[in-house]
């Protein structure tokens, strides 16, 4: 699997590594799409968007799974190891701080 990323774009384009053909286009941000994210497993991929959300994708078939509203534009994301003893997956995920010194998180 590889991936297709366009800065100024609000989509999220799959491609087969190794034919290169387009296997899904994630659509659903409103605005650009400003980091991306596969996680541990490479079964999910989480996209942040300076529309103020984290969208997070069922990377087989690019169905949306979860919509997180962070309310400023998403900088970064990443996903953490999975916790062995309560089998819960973790990301996190970057934005501005609110109007001076009020950290975005979730």
């Amino acid at each position: 699997m590889s991936l297709k990323y366009e800065p100024s774009s609000e989509q999220v384009h799959l491609l087969d590594f190794d034919s290169g053909a387009l296997r899904s286009t994630m659509v659903g941000h409103e605005e650009k799409v400003l980091s991306i994210a596969f996680s541990a497993d490479g079964s999910t991929l989480t996209s942040g968007s300076y529309d103020g959300t984290c969208k997070v994708w069922d990377s087989s078939t690019g169905a949306l799974l979860r919509t997180i509203n962070v309310q400023r534009p998403v900088l970064s994301v990443a996903w953490g190891r999975d916790w062995v003893r309560d089998k819960q997956r973790t990301m996190a995920f970057g934005a501005p701080p609110a109007a001076r010194g009020g950290v975005a998180g979730a």
